[in-house]
């Protein structure tokens, strides 16, 4: 998961700030800023600016009918491996592992 933070960041991720996202410089201030660890990840990966500054550094390019963006692709993946009990960062391990 934090391999996934870090390049969300890079991707964009907490530059700009909005109402609902502050600025961040890296993966620990994301963390402080949410109350504690678990919570920060579970806004996160709720978050679509999230995944769209990760799939704008991993450059992620589908051709896929069912979704307009690929990164809806990707976090809809997510909430299906959830969904079938796995955990996040088995999710982020196999996406990210190159």
């Amino acid at each position: 998961m934090e391999k996934a933070i870090k390049k969300a960041i890079d991707g964009g991720y907490g530059k700009k700030a909005t109402e609902f996202t502050p600025i961040f410089t890296d993966a620990e201030d994301i963390k402080q800023w949410y109350d504690g660890y678990k919570t920060a990840i579970k806004h996160l990966v709720l978050d679509p600016l999230f995944w769209q500054a990760l799939g704008k550094t991993e450059e992620w390019k589908i051709n896929c009918n069912e979704h307009k963006y690929a990164w809806e692709h990707y976090w809809h993946n997510f909430i299906d491996h959830i969904a079938q009990g796995k955990d996040i960062d088995s999710f982020f391990n196999n996406l990210l592992a190159n």
